[in-house]
């Protein structure tokens, strides 16, 4: 397989809608292995408003689930032949109690898609990703500076050379103060204390241009310093390294659509229910002399193609499935193997180490990260602890990843040393990296056996 048909749905502060699209795979650098080599995008849906009621402010699940089966009705495409792909809630939408359902429940509409409550470093990863921002890196010898600022937040990443060096995530945004009816309304305690120190008792249309003012001063200080104040900073980011010199920068999101808008044409009539067009001309009018502007196709729709097409990995051509697993896999926690002790059982420990963190979790996902390629010494030892862990816990799953080009050859030695049908519960994948990760899931098999696999820090 070559390509394979992935779906991404993006539930952010202020819209929500889904892509799909045709990604096409070339082999990696590591034997085995395959990176994404491009994408065709087969269908966008109308971007509509993220619906919340308005007695609590919660996202209004009946709404969002009837216009979802509407545009995925008239979008003609079966779900069936999806094969990987991520439903996610993104910046203030995260925080709502029911977020963790609705985004169960949509993507429980497409059997192969998983889903998540994206932190922002991965909203920030995602969206950055969709803009292209690594690509335009590895043709400039600065680093290049991607910002997704959508209803609630503003998702840093900085790159230099195709890989990412800093990410962080403030909380500003379009709706980080709001015209309801004749009245602003302010977005977060950070904004209220701003507007406290101003003395403003009542807020007009010249104290909301004030605050967008306020806003992109404080983003490109951040940018070019790394310094904020600390309660407009969304934790637990750490502080970016400043770019004291701003060659090349993107916006993406609902304000990045504002952006590019009033760069083709700064007359341009725009929606003035939030402060989103005023941040979009401030942040214009404040830029860096000189700075080189990059513009995604549609700013908009970066972090639902990043999504759609960069949210899960898929796994190398070696993996080892058994046939007694039954697929999706969610939310696994990862306990994280270390290979350093030569005297240790190294799953035993990653096991115990795990379940300190996570008392009631029966089944863990064993990540193995080892930077030299795996002797054999160290695949008997692993299938025999494998085989192991196996006997003593019979009928539970075991799930091993591994970075290196090994996931067959280790199932083999387990399926060798487990008895009967045990070892149909043994899945081994390699060719992916969950180092700096606490969960993970697995999708169902594609056409060729490889498994999507989405590793993530926010539990569902």
């Amino acid at each position: 397989m070559d390509s394979y048909l992935s779906c991404g749905v993006d539930i952010g502060t202020t819209t929500f809608h889904f892509v799909v699209t045709r990604v096409f795979l070339r082999p990696s650098l590591t034997p085995g292995g395959r990176d994404i080599g491009g994408y065709d995008i087969i269908h966008q849906s109308p971007v509509l408003n993220t619906p919340y009621h308005l007695q609590n402010r919660e996202i209004d699940e009946e709404r969002i689930l009837r216009d979802f089966d509407r545009m995925l009705n008239e979008s003609r495409i079966s779900v069936d032949l999806i094969e990987s792909g991520a439903a996610i809630v993104t910046g203030m939408a995260a925080l709502k109690q029911n977020a963790s359902r609705i985004v169960k429940l949509l993507s429980s509409r497409i059997p192969n898609l998983t889903s998540t409550i994206a932190g922002p470093r991965l909203e920030s990863l995602l969206a950055a990703r969709g803009a292209g921002a690594p690509e335009a890196s590895r043709h400039r010898a600065g680093r290049v500076i991607h910002v997704d600022i959508g209803g609630g937040t503003s998702n840093v990443a900085v790159f230099q050379q195709g890989e990412w060096v800093d990410l962080a995530s403030l909380w500003i945004g379009g709706r980080t103060l709001t015209r309801i009816d004749d009245s602003w309304i302010p977005a977060h305690a950070a904004l209220e204390a701003f507007i406290r120190e101003r003395g403003w008792k009542t807020l007009d249309d010249a104290c909301a241009a004030a605050v967008a003012d306020h806003a992109a001063e404080i983003l490109w200080n951040y940018i070019q310093r790394g310094e904020a104040p600390l309660d407009w900073i969304d934790e637990p980011f750490e502080r970016i390294r400043g770019v004291d010199r701003v060659e090349t920068i993107g916006f993406s999101g609902g304000v990045g659509e504002w952006i590019s808008t009033l760069r083709n044409d700064p007359a341009a009539d725009l929606p003035n229910d939030d402060i989103g067009a005023a941040l979009a001309r401030s942040l214009i009018a404040k830029a860096p002399e000189g700075v080189e502007w990059l513009s995604p196709v549609r700013p908009i729709r970066a972090t639902v193609m990043g999504v759609g097409v960069f949210a899960a990995r898929i796994s190398g051509d070696t993996i080892f499935l058994g046939g007694g697993v039954n697929f999706p896999l969610i939310d696994l926690p990862i306990a994280h193997v270390s290979l350093v002790d030569d005297h240790s059982d190294w799953l035993e420990t990653a096991l115990q180490r795990g379940r300190s963190l996570y008392p009631d979790v029966n089944v863990f996902c064993f990540c193995i990260h080892h930077e030299k390629p795996l002797s054999f010494t160290q695949v008997e030892r692993l299938a025999a602890q494998a085989a192991g862990l196996i006997q003593r816990d019979p009928g539970k799953p075991l799930i091993l990843i591994l970075n290196q080009n090994a996931a067959r050859i280790l199932g083999y030695h387990i399926k060798r040393l487990t008895p009967g049908v045990e070892a149909d519960r043994v899945i081994v994948i390699d060719g992916v990296d969950a180092r700096d990760h606490a969960y993970i899931d697995v999708g169902s098999p594609m056409r060729d056996g490889a498994v999507p696999v989405v590793v993530k820090n926010v539990l569902m």
